[in-house]
């Protein structure tokens, strides 16, 4: 899958750099969390609710947990896109699944899964708000272990494929 320019609103590309790597030339598993928090910020950003209001003071949320899922190492110079969409919402968490997928050859090199739990004023978990519920209906969402990343399907669960052909087009 070729995405060059044609990344969705919420999606972020990176290219790796020389601090990221590790003794063996690869990048550092850490960074894949770090581009993820990025993606999220992004994402989140786009819907209204980034970091600039958690500075505020607007808003709080914080990871409960992450899991990722190594598939094939990156190297420097690659460009990667990393790609935010939606697993579910409960009464206080939302579910995200991360795809980074290689730009040069459209291969699911790593998947981040997150919780994130909203807090209310007391940093205590708290129910969603009405109006996040609402925004947070414009990321696309995960449908049967797929996600999209720039109009075209990329696999949403570990066990699925390793790489998927695509046209670009508009994440809808």
């Amino acid at each position: 899958m070729r995405i060059g320019s044609a990344i969705g609103p919420f999606d972020i590309e990176v290219t790796v750099r020389t601090y990221e790597l590790d003794v063996l030339g690869h990048t550092n598993n850490a960074v894949y969390l770090n581009w993820a928090e990025q993606a999220r910020l992004s994402a989140f950003g786009a819907l209204g609710f980034g970091l600039d209001s958690v500075l505020a003071g607007d808003v709080m949320y914080v990871i409960a947990r992450a899991e990722v899922d190594f598939r094939h190492p990156t190297h420097l110079g690659e460009r990667l896109v990393i790609a935010t969409r939606l697993e579910g919402v409960g009464t206080s968490s939302i579910r995200l699944w991360q795809p980074v997928v290689r730009c040069d050859d459209g291969e699911l090199v790593c998947g981040v899964r997150a919780v994130i739990v909203w807090l209310g004023e007391d940093g205590r978990p708290a129910r969603l708000p009405d109006d996040v519920r609402a925004r947070l209906g414009r990321l696309p969402v995960v449908e049967g272990g797929t996600a999209t990343v720039s109009g075209g399907a990329i696999p949403g669960e570990p066990g699925g494929a390793q790489a998927v052909e695509t046209t670009q087009g508009n994440d809808s």
